[in-house]
């Protein structure tokens, strides 16, 4: 038997060495970074890509940034009652000036604060320019598009312009609310919450969804708006259901969502998932790291999800609802209740 070595040369040493320590660089970059662009610029370099090989990356306000920029519990309310000042003598988008602009785009909502706020822990805007990357990678152009829970407006800010494609928004926070109104005037932003929005449109209105959804037990009042799921207690749940009941069959809904949409295990769970599996097939998941949200005073993971909602001919061979007695046998809400007419 012949033996075969492979020598290592000298040269051959020392480009493995060079490419270990440009790897170790590239990711030591890549965790330092504090914007979509440091992590582009990272990848541009990593992979010799010039700018003209790109699309799809040009941003409404590529020159000022979304989310606080600041760290600890009084700067960011320091920079909040900022923005609420602005917001007492400014009623139109055309009475802001780009120094004010800048100060409400690093509204933070309640969430971590003295205030807190489960509900307002708010996007970083890499994270929102990630979320129309997915839409785009899977085949979304334009249109109209629901964000059921806008905050200040970081993914109206973010959407890819000049590409036709308008924001239909909501939140139940009347700061957020306003200030997403007033930095992206061709959007139609309101201070309501989701479930009216929901009644106000029939099913199968909007193009796309993107978000970050809400999550607890704690619906409130507002369930009382949509009777026929006014029995559904978990927030996360309810806006996944019913965007994926308005948006168009073939329309995608992009969210960042809890890890318990993925990975919790129950038979409520369960049921939920099935309940989404009738309405849409679900695309995949993406968890994103434990600092994602470090800037709003939290560590908690989440995940990105996508749906893309089944075809018509799909939806037109599936009813809704059981009989008493079904239901009675299956125990479980009518908004779960579903089967084929096969």
């Amino acid at each position: 038997m012949i033996a075969h070595y492979a020598f290592v040369t000298n040269d051959d040493e020392d480009m493995i060495f060079e490419k270990a320590a440009a790897v170790a660089d590239y990711t030591k970059q890549i965790r330092e970074a504090k914007t979509f662009d440091d992590i582009a610029s990272v990848f541009r370099a990593a992979f010799d890509v010039t700018l003209d090989t790109i699309t799809n990356t040009t941003y409404q306000d590529p020159t000022s940034e979304y989310g606080v920029r600041v760290r600890g519990v009084k700067s960011r309310e320091k920079i909040n009652e900022q923005c609420r000042a602005i917001l007492d003598h400014v009623q139109s988008p055309d009475e802001l000036t780009a120094e004010e602009k800048d100060v409400l785009k690093q509204y933070s909502g309640k969430g971590g604060l003295t205030e807190n706020s489960q509900y307002e822990y708010y996007t970083p805007d890499f994270v929102a320019a990630g979320i129309w990357d997915a839409l785009s990678a899977n085949g979304f152009q334009n249109g109209n598009v629901c964000d059921p829970c806008t905050g200040a407006g970081v993914f109206s800010g973010m959407k890819p312009k000049g590409k036709g494609i308008a924001i239909t928004g909501c939140d139940i926070d009347p700061v957020g609310s306003k200030i997403a109104g007033l930095l992206n005037a061709g959007d139609s932003i309101e201070n309501k919450p989701f479930e009216a929005v929901v009644m106000e449109n029939p099913d199968n209105t909007f193009d796309a969804f993107v978000g970050n959804v809400p999550f607890g037990d704690a619906r409130g009042k507002n369930a009382h708006l949509d009777p026929e799921y006014k029995t559904e207690k978990r927030i996360e749940r309810y806006f996944i259901l019913r965007a994926l009941d308005k948006v168009k069959p073939g329309g995608l809904c992009a969210f960042v969502v809890p890890t318990n949409i993925v990975g919790a295990k129950s038979g409520k769970w369960e049921q939920f998932r099935i309940a989404c599996s009738k309405k849409a097939e679900f695309m995949g998941a993406h968890k994103l790291p434990s600092k994602t949200f470090a800037g709003q005073g939290t560590d908690t993971v989440v995940d990105v999800v996508v749906f893309r909602k089944h075809s018509q001919e799909f939806l037109d061979r599936t009813r809704i609802g059981f009989t008493d007695f079904e239901f009675s046998q299956h125990g479980f809400p009518s908004h779960y209740r579903c089967k084929l007419n096969m």
